[in-house]
């Protein structure tokens, strides 16, 4: 407690710790209103109350923080506190400045804040006044007016700039409040000058919160914004607001004025309270910067776009206020260019980040083949009502569709040993896109071996490799294929160098009419034909001769004998049996047959006794054999064996 005989009093803060307090009670010989200039700096974790009582003045100029759940500073009687400079800054959830009764709380200078509490705090019918200095929260509330008293925001000094700001972004506070809760009780708020603002980026940061019942927000000058929320949110049962023409008020992003109470109203002229009058001879000036100049919400209908609300029930156009074209913010739009690969479908690129009140159209896009195009983005209003023409009115971007990359693969190709190499080679494609097919070649591959075609070896290989072939949107890359030499399916022909006799085997070849391969091959021996006899010994008329057995191919003489009796009587002597006439061989490509008698069968058979041609013989014949073997002619009971060859 401070008590002193004088009008002014001097206290020095400094090192004071948690729980102090200092009591104002001055008085002096005359009994007058004395000051207490409260200087210094302390920073406290609890509490330290400057409690203000009676009438006493305080001027603060110290500096002073602290963490405390309480109020740093205390005015609870008709008291006034000052600050002409200073710092109170409350860290913690209480009140830095609270002013309880009809004290006035007057804010010149200086830097009072709050991280989520309250800044300053008018609970009852007292009077806060901010001209000067910076008042603000976190994510508390910079001033709250709780019942009916008044809050000044204005700015005496241009050396002094008033600021009250906040990031507040709870639904049911903003920078600044009014939150009365006596039935009909009405709290004001006027602001002459100065800056009211909330930076909070969210739907709930409002700037002003009117929760009062039939509360006044009373803009006479001035700015008050917000970034993304409500500028004036009028939530209290029959609130309202009164904008004069000096009054600057924006919403970069959100809405100027909102009423969601019943009956409340967005702006108000009042016939009664000209000195509050909402629109001048030239009108009330708002700019909305993509966002909504008025929005009415009302229980009861009352209000309109058209339309505001007076105190009697009355209705003011809205052609007496200018709400000016907005420019969209276009700082955040880009263009970026567009790399993809065709694929047969239509690419196209477009502008990010674009804002309300701006549309697009774009010239350029919509490519389908292979390529570099320039796309440009034309903007235009999309509302010109309310919303001037973008700046910049285009933007251009390049859309490449690259190539797409085809697969061009040789064919594996097989021929015959002796066969000369293809005049022609095929292939296949992979990569096609959208269902095209070999018809995008517009040149076709060459086709190339990897060495000279040069007399190859059987199961020989060759590399097959295209190249030189082209295709519309698409990028050819090359697969080889393999020339493989298989044998030969041979068509082979005899051929006789050596006949085989009767004891002597015989030779020839077998040759590849494709190829020219030679297979040799030998010929047994054709073994002799007993067929005929020969006397060897004459017989006599009193001893028996020998005949011996005698070959009808060559006529050699076997080992087999038999006798020939002696011929005695002439007349039993027996006849022997004729020698083989038939004689055969080629001659110019036919079998020359000799030793026939005319009328009878002649019949040929292979050496395997297959009947090849039979017919009616004459004394000497030419036949025609397409096959070359061993044949055997049989003629009546004479037979002869013959080899043919061609």
């Amino acid at each position: 407690m401070i008590n002193a005989q004088a009008i002014f009093c001097q206290v020095d803060i400094t090192g004071m710790t948690d729980g102090s307090v200092i009591s104002a009670e001055i008085t002096n010989a005359l009994g007058t209103f004395g000051w207490v200039v409260v200087e210094g700096t302390t920073t406290i974790d609890d509490e330290i109350l400057l409690n203000i009582t009676k009438d006493e003045g305080v001027v603060w100029e110290a500096q002073l923080t602290g963490s405390t759940n309480g109020n740093l500073v205390h005015v609870t009687g008709a008291g006034t506190f000052a600050a002409f400079g200073g710092a109170i800054t409350q860290n913690g959830e209480g009140i830095a400045v609270y002013n309880a009764g009809t004290g006035f709380v007057f804010i010149m200078d200086g830097t009072f804040s709050a991280t989520t509490g309250i800044a300053i705090n008018n609970a009852s019918t007292g009077a806060i006044s901010v001209s000067g200095g910076t008042v603000s929260a976190t994510t508390g509330i910079a001033i709250n007016n709780a019942s009916t008293g008044v809050i000044t925001i204005e700015q005496e000094d241009a050396n002094y700039p008033t600021q009250v700001t906040s990031e507040n972004t709870t639904a049911t506070q903003g920078t600044i409040t009014l939150t009365d809760t006596e039935a009909n009780s009405a709290a004001r708020l006027i602001i002459t000058d100065g800056t009211v603002q909330n930076t909070a980026t969210n739907a709930n940061a409002h700037a002003i919160y009117n929760g009062s019942t039939q509360g006044a927000v009373h803009l006479l000058g001035g700015t008050v914004s917000v970034t993304t929320g409500i500028a004036v949110l009028l939530a209290g049962a029959s609130s309202s607001a009164f904008a004069d023409a000096g009054a600057t008020i924006t919403a970069t992003g959100g809405t100027m004025f909102s009423t969601t109470g019943t009956n409340a109203i967005a702006i108000q002229k009042t016939d009664s309270q000209t000195e509050y009058t909402a629109f001048t001879t030239n009108g009330l000036t708002l700019t909305p910067v993509a966002a909504t100049a008025f929005w009415f919400n009302n229980a009861d209908g009352d209000g309109g776009i058209s339309y505001a609300r007076n105190t009697n029930n009355g209705f003011i156009p809205v052609a007496a206020v200018t709400v000016l074209k907005a420019d969209p913010n276009m700082s955040g739009v880009t263009f970026p260019d567009g790399n993809v690969t065709y694929n047969g479908s239509p690419h196209s690129i477009e502008v990010s980040g674009l804002p309300a009140g701006a549309t697009v159209t774009y010239a350029g896009n919509a490519q389908i083949n292979a390529g570099e195009y320039t796309v440009t983005a034309n903007f235009a209003s999309s509302d010109a009502n309310n919303y001037n023409a973008p700046a910049p009115a285009s933007m251009t971007a390049t859309l490449t569709i690259n190539r797409a990359l085809l697969t061009l693969t040789a064919n594996d190709e097989e021929i015959e040993f002796g066969d000369d190499a293809p005049t022609e080679y095929t292939y296949f494609l992979t990569g096609l896109v959208n269902n095209e097919t070999a018809a995008v070649i517009t040149t076709p591959p060459t086709f190339s071996l990897d060495r000279p075609f040069d007399n190859p070896a059987v199961s020989e290989t060759f590399i097959i490799e295209p190249s030189g072939a082209a295709a519309a949107n698409y990028d050819i890359t090359y697969e080889t294929g393999t020339l493989t030499i298989i044998a030969c399916n041979h068509n082979m022909v005899e051929h006789i160098t050596d006949a085989a006799t009767c004891e002597d085997a015989g030779a020839g070849f077998h040759k590849c009419t494709k190829c020219d391969t030679e297979v040799p091959f030998t010929i047994a021996a054709l073994g002799h034909v007993f067929s005929l006899w020969e006397t060897t010994t004459p017989a006599t008329a009193t001893t028996d001769g020998v005949e011996t057995e005698k070959c009808s191919r060559c006529g050699a003489l076997g080992s087999v004998t038999r006798p020939i009796p002696a011929t005695g009587n002439v007349t039993n002597v027996p006849e022997l049996p004729a020698e083989n006439p038939l004689r055969a061989y080629v001659r110019n490509g036919l079998l020359h047959i000799t030793g026939l008698t005319a009328g009878e069968t002649i019949s040929i058979y292979t050496s395997s006794g297959v009947l090849v041609h039979q017919t009616i013989a004459t004394p000497e014949m030419d036949i025609n054999l397409t096959t070359q073997g061993v044949y055997i002619i049989q003629s009546g009971e004479n037979t002869v064996r013959v080899v043919v060859s061609l």
